[in-house]
């Protein structure tokens, strides 16, 4: 019969009297961690300036089944709890918001933070218009000149009183897309987070 070095070992240290050592129990486990959230804008504008108007939220993904969550407008000194998975326009003050939030599970551990920056914007500025000339009457080399355009905002123009409306490009309207004699010109802007002026 052949016997395993390490048997032999320990039936020696039995047979001299001595006293075995013996361990047992189970292996050690790394907590998981609780994953952080991941906030977006929705409706996304999707050109990076990351804004909503009234109607818009804050969407939370990556929450856990069962787990709970809280939200942060003023850099963790005050705390809100989540609803759903997202943060409505109303909790949110106009112009830019610092969101932090934070994923509790359901064994009560936090998850780390996620930040966002958000504009909540509810007003589009009325578009300027003026003709280059700067007076009433321009010819076809001639335009009609529109500012204000704010970043990330498009903007139309109607010939018509608003029954129909024509995308607008650039910052001015061509004289040759006007119609001979006298045109009444209305422009609106829809910005970044959706409102129309």
């Amino acid at each position: 019969m052949s016997v395993g070095l390490g048997a032999l070992a320990l039936a020696g240290a039995a047979a001299a009297g001595g006293h075995g050592t013996t361990h047992s129990g189970s292996p050690v486990v790394t907590p998981t961690p609780t994953p952080t959230p991941t906030p977006t804008p929705t409706p996304s504008t999707g050109n990076g300036n990351d804004a909503i108007n009234g109607n818009g939220s804050v969407t939370v993904g990556g929450l856990l089944p069962g787990a709970g969550w809280q939200f942060s407008t003023d850099g963790g000194q005050h705390w809100k709890p989540g609803t759903g998975n997202s943060i409505p326009a109303d909790q949110l003050a106009e112009g830019k918001n610092t969101i932090t939030i934070v994923q509790i599970d359901k064994d009560g551990k936090r998850s780390e933070p996620a930040v966002i920056s958000v504009v909540k914007d509810t007003v589009a500025t009325q578009p300027d218009i003026k003709t280059s000339t700067g007076t009433g009457a321009i010819n076809n080399g001639g335009s009609v000149n529109v500012d204000g355009i704010e970043p990330g905002g498009k903007w139309d123009y109607s010939l018509d009183g608003g029954k129909t409306w024509k995308p607008g490009n650039g910052s001015s309207i061509p004289g040759d897309a006007l119609n001979e004699g006298k045109n009444h010109v209305t422009v609106r802007q829809t910005d970044a987070a959706g409102n129309e002026s």
